[in-house]
């Protein structure tokens, strides 16, 4: 049976800078696109030329290098951005 809740989570905007990294052989992924409509900040998407869904196993170094590079990314995002992530925080308090 499925559950509405999921779903509803599952379409729930996520606001906070995000990154992504597709291997090839992972057993599911999502275009660019479908990603963005749910992570309203996706920085970057990265699509690796090996690996899969062991990642961290198979692709320590590309994995780890993509990884850094993504915390850079949302470093200089920040930057650009604080005060308006401040203002919506706030806002966001009041409206919970």
């Amino acid at each position: 049976m499925l559950n509405i809740k999921c779903l509803f989570f599952y379409r729930t905007p996520i606001k906070v800078p995000s990154a992504c990294v597709q291997f090839p052989y992972e057993i599911m992924t999502q275009s660019p696109n479908d990603l963005r409509t749910r992570f309203i900040n996706l920085l970057r998407v990265t699509k690796m030329p090996r690996g899969g869904h062991f990642a961290a196993f198979e692709e320590p170094e590309l994995l780890a290098n993509d990884i850094w590079i993504s915390i850079d990314k949302m470093e200089e995002w920040n930057k650009k951005h604080r005060e308006t992530v401040i203002c919506q925080q706030e806002e966001d308090k009041r409206n919970f």
